[in-house]
């Protein structure tokens, strides 16, 4: 083969799985920042409850937004004056201490597991790490929230997350909980948990899919479920959101490419081959 045709044959190859790598790359990004909340800011000292290196807080405050800010998170929904919705930050092993975090004028809030007499297997989620645990009596519920950028008008999206459901340490009454997410003018309900006194759902893995509609839309979830006062608490981690556009087969590219190279190079050869005809 000759020389010129082998090197851009290579030349092209090389742009195409370049061009393969870029696109599959952007295909499988995930949009949602800090989407396992493992990025926080401590805006007050630590709470030393039981467990004092897993236990955020000061004094009774856990909140989101109050004493702990998750990065690229918002809490805005207040509850009462000064007083966010009840949204936890909680790290591993922190859940179900004898105590716990809270918030300022109610008592600590913590789930109910092992470590606090209840054998119900409570657990952090397969991603592992910090997540979050929401209070879902309408009373104290709103949305935890993030803007999404980057996206692609007409693209579909599939969000996935793992979620929980579990209750508080004293409660005794049987709840039941879900997420309700919101993205954009879209919304997706997910599983409800039926739980018996002191339970604990496990982990399920939910995932949707969402069409874009604008290049930045809002994703929320708020917890919600009952009864008043139980209270229900549904637990959220490993939020991810990936555009679903096929990546291109790289046969096919690399196939086009060496199509593209010899067709240059028989281009070539033949426009010599013609000027030599002529002299």
């Amino acid at each position: 083969m000759n020389l010129a045709i082998k090197k851009t044959i290579i030349g092209l190859s090389a742009l195409s799985i370049s061009a393969l790598g870029s696109s599959a790359q952007a295909a499988s990004i995930n949009l949602v920042k800090n989407g396992g909340f493992e990025n926080y800011t401590q805006n007050a000292p630590k709470a030393y409850y039981s467990n004092p290196s897993t236990v955020i807080g000061y004094g009774n405050g856990g909140a989101l937004d109050q004493s702990v800010t998750v990065n690229d998170w918002s809490n805005p929904t207040l509850i009462a004056p000064n007083q966010p919705a009840l949204n936890f930050l909680l790290l591993p092993n922190s859940s179900n201490q004898t105590s716990g975090p809270g918030v300022p004028g109610y008592s600590a809030f913590p789930l109910a597991g092992p470590y606090n007499g209840h054998n119900n297997g409570l657990t952090e989620s397969p991603a592992g790490g910090n997540y979050i645990a929401s209070d879902s009596d309408p009373t104290y519920s709103g949305p935890l929230q993030q803007v999404i950028t980057g996206l692609i008008v007409g693209h579909t999206y599939e969000l996935s997350f793992y979620e929980g459901a579990a209750q508080e340490a004293t409660a005794q009454l049987n709840p039941v909980t879900r997420w309700y997410v919101g993205f954009g003018n879209q919304t997706f309900t997910s599983t409800l948990f039926n739980l018996p006194n002191q339970g604990f759902s496990g982990w399920q893995k939910q995932t949707t899919t969402f069409t874009a509609t604008s290049t930045s839309q809002l994703l929320q979830f708020v917890a919600l479920g009952g009864p008043s006062g139980a209270p229900p608490v549904s637990l959220l981690d490993g939020v991810s959101l990936v555009d679903t556009a096929p990546v291109p087969e790289p046969f096919t590219i690399l196939g086009s490419a060496a199509a593209l190279g010899l067709g240059a190079g028989f281009k070539s050869k033949i426009g010599k081959k013609a000027k030599s005809d002529k002299v």
